[in-house]
């Protein structure tokens, strides 16, 4: 498997220890150089109890392989948990004795692409709903609608709107949280730098603002389908044309 450029690890003996090529390293992260060597159970920690232990306990008591496409995993390679998705196939290898003696894996890692098409793919349908929009309260009622069906990618989103006299700006659309919770105020003082959001910050600049901190901002954060809430939002401008204030973010 070394010279391979496959990305190929062998787990071997009753600790299924990892042995892994170059080719492999990446889908380790951080934890590689550190994880030749262990066993499976500390390589893949995060998913060994309900996911990848039973999967190679089967594979090593059946003697038969696995195989699946697209095949879904929760990572933390990287310091934090990543949705990722993998072309996997696990084969068993027996060893003198003629029982299985570990599991030959190779792997072909699809996250970019399956992540690129599902979101391409919510772009369209959002494109294709707003085609017969005609009033305000469509399109929010709309763009709610579609957000909610792709949660995955957006476990919430919120929409605000600035007044005409540029004082306040007003929730239009919540997805993944409800209106008038600490997280999405239904109306947000634009020249207080005391507000929750650092919205004074992005009408100064009209470009978009990180929030690195939301766990300190906010006691509850919604997870949508993920049982871990994000920890990072992204307050973008909505220009309006001919104006330099944005219409809303």
């Amino acid at each position: 498997m070394l010279p391979s450029k496959a990305q190929i690890v062998l787990f071997w003996g009753p600790d299924l220890i990892a042995l892994y090529n170059d080719a492999y390293s990446p889908v380790l992260g951080i934890k590689h150089p550190w994880a030749l060597g262990r066993p499976a159970r500390e390589c893949w920690s995060e998913i060994w109890d309900d996911l990848l232990g039973p999967l190679f306990k089967n594979v090593i008591a059946t003697g038969e392989s696995f195989w699946a496409k697209d095949h879904q995993f929760l990572l933390e390679r990287h310091g934090y948990i990543e949705e990722t998705y993998f072309d996997v196939s696990y084969d068993p290898i027996r060893d003198e004795s003629g029982q299985v003696g570990g599991i030959f894996c190779i792997v072909s890692e699809t996250t970019g692409r399956v992540l690129s098409e599902r979101r391409l793919g919510m772009l369209r349908e959002l494109g294709a709903d707003l085609a017969a929009i005609n009033t305000e309260d469509d399109l929010f009622s709309t763009i709610r609608c579609r957000l909610d069906a792709h949660a995955k990618d957006l476990p919430f989103a919120l929409v605000y709107l600035c007044e005409a006299d540029g004082k306040q700006a007003r929730l239009a659309c919540a997805h993944g949280a409800t209106a008038g919770d600490a997280i999405a105020p239904i109306v947000i003082d634009l020249g207080s730098e005391n507000e929750i959001w650092p919205v004074p910050q992005l009408l100064a600049t009209a470009a978009p603002v990180t929030v690195d901190d939301l766990a300190a901002r906010f006691a509850a954060i919604p997870t949508g389908p993920w049982d871990k809430p994000a920890r990072q939002a992204v307050i973008f401008p909505i220009a309006q044309q001919g104006q330099d204030r944005p219409a809303g973010f």
